[in-house]
């Protein structure tokens, strides 16, 4: 009878124990005052630029991050209430600037297109050069080749990054010395990027085949660690003796690579 009389109890008890863990809250709200002092803070940054037509390559992708910084800081304030014509001070250095926060995205937006504009049109512009070693065969070597892959990726990245952010593909930018439009240029890095690949994996695949013939005789940990650490090295047996060919790679007891101390190389 006692238990009977208990358990109702008990299940009260557990039901407004849940009842308190879904309706607290999952964390505190970040006070309104953080989030502005947010904005402020990487708006700051940025508000100097509000209004220009042309910014540095030096400084164009670091104005870019931090215009993008200032947005989210804006769209993080406005999705916890605070109304998008709330005011916020800016500093521009030399005197105070009152704007909204509507208006703070705005001027965001306006200035991540004018710094991705000048981010494309110097990696376009970095990319130009590659065509003509393409077609006279100075990229089929080595470093030229990875050189010319990474340009061809990062100017398209650059490219695309413009046009996400409203930027035309008709805007015209300059290459060294000739003109062309964003869509131009992308069309030129996608080909230096694309003739690149060919010739990287090419010559990927013939630097494999020359390890292949000591694979084939390695097997457990030896394959392992030649092919994590030891297959671009000079690779040292018992007595100092360099390993020069497969059957010397199986049968070693010992591997050994160079390093440096105070001394100069020695094996280890």
């Amino acid at each position: 009878m006692e238990l009977r009389t208990k358990m109702p109890m008990r299940m009260e008890l557990m039901a407004a124990l849940c009842l308190f863990l879904l309706t607290r809250p999952a964390g505190a709200q970040v006070p309104v005052s953080i989030l502005l002092d947010n904005v402020r803070q990487f708006a700051n940054k940025v508000v100097n630029y509000d209004g220009d037509k042309k910014i540095s390559a030096a400084f164009a992708d670091d104005v870019f991050k931090q215009a993008k910084q200032a947005s989210i800081a804006v769209d993080k304030a406005v999705a916890a209430g605070v109304p998008d014509s709330r005011a916020v001070t800016l500093n521009t250095g030399n005197s105070e600037k009152s704007m909204t926060l509507a208006q703070i995205k705005d001027m965001c937006a306006g200035i991540a297109r004018v710094a991705a504009i000048s981010n494309a049109d110097q990696a376009i512009t970095n990319a130009s050069n590659w065509p003509r070693l393409i077609a006279d065969g100075t990229i089929n070597q080595r470093l030229q080749a990875r050189g010319a892959l990474d340009a061809g990726k990062f100017c398209v990245a650059k490219v695309d990054e413009a046009l996400a952010n409203g930027v035309p593909d008709s805007t015209v930018v300059d290459a060294l010395d000739r003109k062309m439009t964003l869509a131009e240029g992308r069309e030129m890095c996608v080909y230096v990027r694309d003739e690149a690949q060919k010739v990287v994996e090419k010559q990927t695949a013939a630097e494999e085949a020359q390890y292949e013939p000591i694979r084939k005789l390695l097997s457990d940990d030896k394959l392992r660690i030649f092919n994590d650490r030891l297959k671009r090295y000079k690779v040292y047996g018992a007595g100092g003796k360099v390993l020069r060919t497969p059957e010397e790679y199986r049968d070693s007891p010992l591997w050994c690579t160079s390093g440096v101390n105070r001394d100069g190389i020695i094996p280890i």
